[in-house]
């Protein structure tokens, strides 16, 4: 029947869930107050609440500690949703202090610096006693505790200790002064407590160490200040003994010379025992015996080394002397001695005995030799007293001589020189020579000398004066001059007679005994020998006669490429030179291989035996056919300038040159250049000095220039 019908349904949905989360964080650390709550709309009422990981199945999670919380909320029909919460706490609550402690003990200088953090700001502080500040000042030692309070009643105990030193305490020492009036005493301190390092201070003196040294007697105050600057006060009283003093007393000698003189000392004072010592004798007592005439010191020291000095003088009478005059013996070995004795000192009148039973007070008639006399006086004191009576030395005499230097002469000297005997002397030289102790101007011969002193004492002497036995002279070996002009002579010289050793004066400073290299001559030497004397010799050095030079002819023809065989000339072992000067000094000859170059002239020279001819042939090497340069100009007007030449050479006239060449006298090319536009010069600098050609390539030829490099 195709009938039709529409009908419409409608499917519903619930709105959707939705939740809002709230909290209550936890006010202390550590605590487990926190609240978690939920609000859900949409879905289908009831719902159903979950907490994890616990918190019960309320809306409202309570007891919480801090930490995440996950809500599960399930409707009607079992649709959910889950929300988390997270439940905060306060950091502990806590606090740092800095403190200062007490510098000096039993001070109340300490402080607390209280740095309160973590809780909930702010803060208050209860240090007990009703102090409620956060800092504490004025603090003796001891601990202190504080109870901070956050804003949320949480609390926090800190506790801090003020510490003090130990307090100073001190010792002292000394060393009191050994001698009265001295400054060696020392006092020291050793202090304990406090605060390390001490510093020191001595009054009225003694510095600023531990130890005052060099102290005089007296009172001393050190204060002591440590490293907070506390301070203690102690004093050292120094002291000193007595001053150490001395009563001498003497007993002096009865006779002069004598030794029974003594010399006492009583000390009081200082710090006894005391010793004692006697300068320059005496002993270690308190009473020096046994004592000469003199000054004597004691230095009496105590038990703390202190000394004192005190000096005794022991008297004596005036010794008995007797001055003696003596009259000498005037020769030797003779008796014609005295002694005249005056007696002093002592006391008046005296005796006399010069032993042997003889009593006068003086003598005569004496040796020589030494009397001894005993003078006694009136008080038994006795002096002997002793006299010499000399005799002069026997003379002697020795004697020197300077023989005649040389033969024939008269330069001799004898001397004599005397000992003993009474000076002065006087001589008298036979058969001549004068009369002072040295004769002179003596020839060959001997000679006698008479000397007499002051007592007319004499001896005699003889001198013998000799001389060289033959005059300076010297016989010579000649060699001759091979070949003439040559320098090879020789002479050898044998000196005799006079006394060696030997000098020898050729002239023009030459002094050798010998001589080589010599031209042909007469040559002379003076011969001297070692005292002065000379002689003069000569020798003469001959030659050979002179080799002439070759013959031929001047002017000789070539062909181009010949060598210096091509040139003739007549004489024996003949040899070419490039010039007359290298010819006749016989340098630089040049090889009988050597290219001719044209228009250049060749010295020729011979040799005969050993001797080579000085003078040269002269020979001029000429080929018209061949272009040829020298000073003068060539038919293109080409030459060669400045020549000689010493660094740079030039070439002349309007040809334009392509290369220049140089060869050497015997052929060889030295040095090349290729020339550049316009260019028309050649440094030689660098060339040795000698004969050069020039060859100057032109496009028309060659031309060659013969020039000297200087």
């Amino acid at each position: 029947n195709g009938c039709t019908r529409t009908v419409s349904a409608t499917v519903t949905q619930p709105t959707a869930m939705s939740a809002t989360t709230s909290q209550t964080n936890i006010s202390c650390n550590g605590g487990s107050n926190g609240t978690a709550s939920i609000v859900v709309t949409g879905g289908t009422a009831p719902y159903t609440y979950s907490w994890s990981p616990s918190g019960g199945t309320a809306a409202t999670a309570s007891g919480l500690s801090a930490g995440t919380y996950t809500v599960t909320v399930t409707d009607a029909n079992a649709c959910t949703i889950t929300r988390t919460v997270t439940i905060t706490q306060p950091t502990v609550i806590s606090g740092t202090t800095v403190v200062t402690n007490i510098a000096c003990n039993g001070g109340s200088t300490g402080a607390i610096n209280l740095t309160p953090t973590g809780g909930s700001a702010p803060y208050t502080f209860n240090w007990g006693g009703g102090i409620t500040t956060e800092d504490r000042t004025g603090l003796a030692a001891g601990t202190y505790t504080v109870t901070i309070t956050d804003a949320n009643g949480c609390t926090r105990t800190v506790s801090a200790t003020v510490t003090q030193p130990t307090a100073m305490s001190a010792t002292t020492s000394q060393t009191n002064i050994s001698c009265n009036g001295g400054s060696n005493g020392t006092a020291s301190i050793v202090v304990t407590g406090g605060t390390a390092p001490y510093t020191y201070s001595w009054s009225p003196s003694g510095g600023t160490a531990a130890t005052a040294s060099g102290l005089s007697a007296g009172t001393y105050a050190v204060t002591i200040t440590d490293a907070n600057a506390c301070t203690i006060t102690r004093t050292v009283t120094i002291t000193q003994p007595t001053a150490m003093s001395a009563t001498t007393s003497q007993t002096n000698i009865s006779c002069n010379g004598g030794s029974n003189g003594t010399a006492s000392i009583v000390v009081t004072g200082g710090t006894a025992p005391y010793t004692y010592s006697w300068s320059p004798s005496g002993g270690t007592a308190a009473t020096a015996s046994g004592l000469s005439a003199g000054t004597y010191t004691v230095t009496v020291t105590d038990a703390n080394a202190c000394t004192i000095t005190r000096t005794v003088t022991i008297t004596q009478p005036t010794a008995i002397s007797g001055t003696t005059v003596v009259t000498n013996i005037a020769c030797n070995g003779s008796s014609t001695g005295a002694i005249n004795l005056t007696p002093a000192g002592g006391t008046a009148p005296y005796t006399f005995n010069w032993g042997g039973g003889i009593t006068t007070e003086d003598r005569t008639g004496l040796a020589a030799g030494t009397y001894t006399v005993t003078i006694t006086d009136a008080n038994g004191c006795t002096r002997t007293v002793s006299a010499t009576v000399t005799q002069p030395t026997a003379m002697s005499a020795t004697t020197s001589q300077t023989n005649i230097s040389c033969n024939g002469g008269s330069n001799g000297t004898a001397s004599i020189v005397v000992t003993g005997g009474t000076a002065p002397y006087t001589y008298s030289w036979s058969p001549s020579g004068g009369t002072a102790a040295t004769a002179t101007g003596l020839s060959a011969g001997t000679y006698t000398v008479t000397v007499t002193d002051a007592n007319a004492c004499t001896i005699t002497r003889t001198v013998t004066i000799t001389q060289p036995a033959t005059a300076v002279s010297g016989t010579t070996v000649v060699t001759n001059i091979a070949c003439n002009g040559g320098s090879t002579g020789a002479i050898n010289l044998t000196p005799s007679g006079g006394t060696a050793p030997y000098a020898f004066n050729w002239g023009g400073g030459i002094t050798t005994e010998d001589r080589t290299n010599l031209a042909a001559g007469t040559y002379t030497v003076t011969i001297t020998d070692a005292n002065g004397c000379t002689g003069t010799v000569s020798a003469t050095v001959t030659q050979s006669s002179a080799v002439a030079a070759p013959t031929g002819v001047a002017i000789q023809s070539f062909n181009l490429g010949d060598t210096l065989s091509a040139l003739v000339v007549t004489g024996q072992n003949i040899k070419w030179y490039a010039s007359a000067t290298d010819a006749a000094n016989h340098t630089g000859s040049l090889p009988i291989t050597t290219l001719i170059v044209n228009n250049t002239t060749y010295y020729a020279t011979q040799t005969v035996g050993v001797c080579e001819s000085t003078a040269s042939l002269a020979v001029l090497a000429y080929n018209a056919t061949l272009g040829v340069g020298n000073l003068t100009k060539s038919s293109s007007d080409m030459q060669i300038y400045p020549n000689p030449v010493v660094d740079i050479l030039n070439v002349s006239g309007e040809e334009k040159i392509i290369r220049l060449a140089i060869y050497s006298a015997d052929g060889r090319k030295v040095t090349e250049k290729v020339i550049s536009k316009n260019e028309r010069s050649i440094n030689v600098h660098s060339l040795v000095q000698g004969v050069y050609l020039l060859q100057v390539f032109t496009k028309d030829g060659v031309k060659s220039f013969k020039f000297i490099k200087r």
